[in-house]
């Protein structure tokens, strides 16, 4: 697999930038007030690294804010749902890495990302608030 500069995808919804057997590293762009779809629960974990801007991931029941720098762990099959809560013209600008995807069944095809797969699932920590 080759290194991948993920800022030369900023501004694409979705995009696929390695895949293996058992996972898969994407970046996703989230336009500000929107969201990543509708709420989802998966197979496999799924780990967000927020690049830039700023990011709503409500896990279960429970909304938290996810800047710049910020790492969110989703467990596998816990519900959750992600929005860019941020008024910066890019949006959030997520490298989604899904792990554990041996199985096909984890990863699913996002609204407008042209066919390409993702995976996501839900547990949040955060380098400088500990969140």
């Amino acid at each position: 697999m080759d290194v991948v500069d993920v800022f030369e995808h900023r501004g694409q919804f979705f995009k696929v930038l390695h895949e293996t057997k058992r996972s898969q590293t994407a970046v996703m762009t989230i336009a500000p007030g929107a969201d990543a779809g509708p709420e989802e629960r998966h197979e496999a974990d799924q780990i967000i690294y927020v690049v830039e801007g700023e990011a709503a991931v409500r896990i279960g029941e429970k909304e938290h804010h996810a800047g710049a720098g910020s790492l969110v762990t989703i467990a596998a099959g816990a519900r959750h749902h992600v929005r860019n809560s941020g008024r910066a013209p890019r949006g959030a600008y997520r490298l989604v890495v899904g792990l554990n995807a041996s199985s096909q069944r984890g990863l699913r095809t996002p609204k407008g990302s042209g066919g390409q797969r993702t995976n996501r699932e839900c547990r949040i920590g955060n380098r400088t608030t500990g969140l």
